[in-house]
């Protein structure tokens, strides 16, 4: 999937999020950094994530209030269009 703006970039996020967390924490969190930051600091941000190996998104987790399991890492990986199951021929 390859997205070249930054109405792209941002909704890829949070539909992964989405998926992720379907209470919405996490998306309503990058919401809030991602809007706030003017174009300039988001093409430094975007390329800065981009050019470290380490960087990464951070996933919020409440315990016994957030599910996370397959079917929502499943979900997230159908967004990002990432296949978790292979056919295997012996």
């Amino acid at each position: 999937m390859v997205v070249t703006n930054r109405k792209e970039i941002e909704d890829l996020v949070y539909k992964v999020f989405d998926a992720l967390d379907p209470s919405g924490m996490n998306t309503n969190k990058y919401k809030k950094i991602l809007t706030d930051m003017s174009e300039e600091q988001f093409a430094k941000w975007l390329k800065d994530f981009l050019e470290d190996p380490n960087e990464q998104f951070c996933y919020d987790l409440v315990e016994f209030q957030t599910k996370l399991d397959f079917s929502t890492a499943e979900a997230a990986a159908k967004v990002l269009n990432i296949p978790l199951m292979e056919s295997l021929y012996l």
